[in-house]
């Protein structure tokens, strides 16, 4: 038992030091233990662009800021800007929609508590949305090619 042991400590002592001697060990040790300064975040780098799993990529951050940014765009009034165009789709909610007619309409209301009357092909929000089906408990919106659903809210909800 005490000979296996002794071998066990000897192995594990050679291949300390053999591994503190090595000059690509060392490469390594330096790379892992370098600060990256732009980001503040530990870089490790093996030329495969690796990154540090339990960071968040920069892509999300960089998109993130895009729509808070574009948030604020939406967020700015124009007087000028008819009411029912003045704002993104989120601003505006279904109250109560006309589906079973031959020229089917939907109420909506504003971020401002203004009521309109629209039909199929108006237009609707600030990216150029315009309605292209009503249905019985909501509408479709298309925005830039993307069709957008409002559902109908029960009145008191938001």
């Amino acid at each position: 038992m005490k000979m296996s042991s002794l071998l066990f400590l000897m192995t594990a002592f050679f291949i300390l030091a053999a591994r503190a001697e090595n000059p690509a060990t060392q490469a390594i040790d330096k790379l892992l233990n370098e600060q990256d300064l732009t980001n503040g975040t530990k870089q490790i780098s093996n030329g495969l662009g690796a990154r540090d799993p339990f960071q968040r990529p920069k892509y999300i951050d960089d998109i993130e800021a895009d729509l808070n940014r574009n948030a604020n765009l939406d967020s700015t009034e124009d007087e000028r800007v008819e009411a029912i165009r003045r704002w993104p789709l989120r601003d505006y909610r279904a109250t109560a929609i006309m589906w079973d007619i031959k020229d089917p309409k939907v109420m909506v209301v504003d971020r401002k508590g203004t009521l309109h009357l629209l039909k199929k092909n108006y237009r609707i929000g600030n990216r150029n949305g315009i309605i292209t089906a009503i249905h019985e408990g909501e509408i479709i919106v298309t925005e830039n090619k993307i069709p957008v659903v409002i559902s109908i809210e029960a009145a008191g909800t938001k």
